[in-house]
């Protein structure tokens, strides 16, 4: 039961590290269309790389012209994908289970 309640504990803890992680942000490979106002031309396009957040993958990305421009909040209308984000906590909770594995045999 003990370890039960600590996997338990560990997981959500991977959870909180990984939305956490929000607040790492920086630009991605993804290089999208931020509206046509840096060119000298009405009509020639203005592409950016995107915005992206989380660590180790990101897993929200700026929409341009949908909300703040470089800003990257996947709560609200930004892009969340799923899959990285499972990953990222996978991630975090691998790292907390080794790191306890290592200070419980350090201990013994």
């Amino acid at each position: 039961m003990k370890t039960l309640l600590l996997y338990i504990t560990m997981l959500f803890l991977s959870f909180v590290f990984t939305v956490g992680t929000v607040f790492y942000q920086r630009p991605s490979s993804e290089v999208v269309m931020y509206g046509n106002l840096c060119n000298i031309e009405q009509w020639m396009h203005c592409y950016q790389p995107r915005e992206a957040a989380g660590f180790p993958f990101p897993y929200g990305f700026d929409s341009p012209g949908v909300t703040v421009e470089h800003v990257v909040w996947p709560g609200m209308e930004d892009e969340f994908r799923l899959l990285p984000f499972i990953i990222n906590i996978w991630f975090y909770f691998l790292m907390l289970t080794v790191s306890f594995r290592l200070v419980k045999n350090i201990n013994t």
